[in-house]
């Protein structure tokens, strides 16, 4: 059996996409910050790796907090997806440089994400695209959530029955079992109907019956 559902792939899948672009951008953004001359195949140092780690943890803290913005269908899904993306970029931001540097990167981590994205063209279609992949990705987890009380359009739910001999029957399968259903009818008349007692006739009858019956009495 699988250990989760496409749905909870796509759900894992988009936090890790947004952790691994998170942690990217805060290293190019430090980096530009603090050492732009800096190698590209040198070394990290610890501080480097830190920073790393605080663009991953931000990113994932952002998403978790964007609540409902990110994965809705439709149109206006995608007009919440927009918000979602400012509200995952503003918190991811402020989360990162709170990590790096408290208080100064509290105050200027989501300045720095903004002026990165507004210099460099390329990253902001990287950002922007990374979090379209994560409403996409989030859009499959929740369709498939809820389809489980609405089935998908084009996809009827299959109902799946057991040949176990403990299992209850539901009253759908009271109702499929024809013979079942007419014994239940059957049971039922003679509880609410008991065969000393007739049963009166509920029909209205005709008016025309009526007035020839009072003619006659007359």
């Amino acid at each position: 059996m699988a250990w989760a559902t496409d749905g909870e792939r796509a759900r894992a899948l988009a936090y890790l996409l947004v952790a691994v672009v998170g942690a990217w951008m805060s290293f190019v953004i430090v980096t530009n910050l603090d050492n732009p001359d800096r190698p590209f195949f040198q070394p990290l140092t610890g501080y480097e790796t830190w920073q790393i780690a605080a663009g991953a943890i931000g990113a994932i803290v952002g998403l978790a907090l964007s609540g409902e913005l990110l994965g809705q269908s439709g149109r206006y899904g995608w007009k919440r997806a927009i918000w979602g993306g400012v509200f995952v970029s503003f918190v991811g931001a402020l989360v990162a440089g709170t990590l790096v540097l408290p208080l100064f990167g509290t105050m200027f981590g989501p300045f720095s994400l903004f002026v990165a994205l507004v210099g460099r063209p390329l990253l902001a279609v990287v950002w922007i695209a990374h979090l379209a992949g994560a409403h996409w990705l989030l859009r499959r987890w929740r369709q498939e959530r809820d389809s489980i009380f609405n089935p998908l359009p084009g996809k009827p739910r299959v109902r799946r029955t057991s040949d176990s001999p403990l299992r209850l029957k539901t009253p759908q399968d009271w109702l499929d079992d024809e013979d079942a259903a007419l014994a239940a009818l059957e049971n039922a008349r003679k509880l609410y109907t008991p065969e000393d007692e007739p049963v009166e006739d509920a029909a209205p009858r005709p008016v025309g019956l009526r007035l020839r019956s009072k003619r006659s009495a007359v």
